[in-house]
């Protein structure tokens, strides 16, 4: 679940929003953050293994497995963790 997070600030009234009336994630505390819209696609990257047309989900599965039966001692698991994320990346 995506969760939002707005501030009112001053200048624009419920009845006159123009170009919104608060800010999203204003990390930096910025006193007039500028606002904008984006429009893209949303591509993850590396695809999900869930991904009908991933098609290293066969090469990712079995690294996967071997780092979640070793995660007890995460040093032995790291040789499967790199194998795993270069697996997805092909993907």
């Amino acid at each position: 679940m995506w969760r939002c997070v707005c501030l009112r600030t001053a200048g624009n009234t419920l009845q006159d929003v123009e170009s919104g009336i608060g800010f999203v994630h204003n990390t930096w505390l910025f006193e007039h953050a500028a606002k904008g819209v984006v429009h893209m696609p949303w591509r993850p990257v590396p695809k999900p293994m869930y991904f009908a047309d991933n098609y290293a989900t066969e090469a990712m599965a079995p690294h996967l497995l071997r780092t979640l039966a070793r995660l007890d001692t995460p040093l032995r698991a790291l040789p499967e963790v790199n194998k795993l994320v270069a697996a997805a990346v092909r993907g």
